[in-house]
């Protein structure tokens, strides 16, 4: 039997938003925290990028092989505060582009965000140091003879607009490829 596809995309939204959710949520369930949590104040750094945007992104497609797009994205608050859910929608490399962020209070002075996108299908999840500046979230993998590194940083946090940059380090960190740059402008809609 073929399902219709976007019936099967929006169960595939909310499975992930599920299991997104339960990841944060469930170790203070499971403490028995006396007061609520949310709305977090660790989320209060990043306030300023809920809202509706137009984005602009500069994307590698390719080793030396980039790309400039435009995109919508929205960021919103969810789970009671406990998260800001980003939702982007776009082109990439003549493709439909779609990316679900979630950033939420990793314990201690840390934030987590996790990302998933159309183009690779795998859920990354970064951490940041709440202390830094500026807020960079981080993820690695060791691949046995080498840790591929990826930054996600966010530059300019203004009510008007911020910018996020993307590096990869295939050698552990020893060099820095720069693979997006988004420039974020609020939507008038």
């Amino acid at each position: 039997m073929d399902l219709p596809g976007d019936f099967v995309v929006r169960l595939w939204r909310r499975c992930l938003l599920t299991i997104m959710l339960g990841v944060f949520g469930l170790p203070r369930i499971v403490a028995g925290q006396a007061e609520p949590a949310c709305p977090s104040p660790a989320l209060d750094r990043l306030a300023t990028i809920r809202g509706a945007w137009i984005v602009r992104w500069f994307d590698r497609l390719a080793p030396r092989k980039y790309a400039t797009s435009m995109a919508r994205s929205t960021i919103r608050p969810t789970a009671g505060g406990c998260g800001l859910l980003e939702r982007l929608d776009g082109m990439r490399g003549g493709r439909h582009f779609e990316a679900l962020t979630l950033i939420a209070p990793g314990g201690g002075d840390s934030l987590q965000r996790v990302w998933q996108d159309s183009e690779h299908g795998a859920i990354l999840l970064f951490t940041a140091d709440l202390q830094a500046d500026p807020l960079r979230f981080e993820w690695s993998r060791d691949l046995g003879d080498r840790v591929l590194r990826l930054r996600t940083t966010y530059l300019v946090l203004t009510a008007e607009g911020f910018a996020t940059e993307t590096e990869l380090s295939p050698d552990g960190g020893q060099s820095w490829q720069l693979v997006s740059r988004q420039e974020y402008r609020r939507s008038g809609s």
